[in-house]
């Protein structure tokens, strides 16, 4: 991330904000932006409370099977995407 200049930026990593996967200059950008920027802070704020929500209420464990296609999946899209990136 380059930098935060606009709220499409902002918007773009605002999960990965959300998720503590910012490095923290990133972090530090995103979190001015949102101190200054009302309409960002309140999409931060509903994904947080929605995040929060989810995890409060979802503990459910996710089949063996369907873990096992989706770490597949994500194998098969990480060679797709080294394949199409030579």
């Amino acid at each position: 991330m380059a930098g935060v200049h606009d709220c499409d930026e902002a918007l773009r990593h605002l999960w990965e904000y959300v998720d503590a996967e910012l490095a923290a200059p990133d972090c530090d950008q995103l979190r001015a932006h949102l101190d200054g920027c009302s309409g960002c802070l309140d999409e931060y704020t509903r994904e947080l409370v929605m995040k929060n929500l989810v995890r409060r209420c979802c503990h459910e464990t996710a089949p063996s099977t369907l873990r096992v296609r989706i770490t597949q999946q994500l194998e098969v899209l990480r060679v797709q995407a080294s394949s199409s990136g030579s």
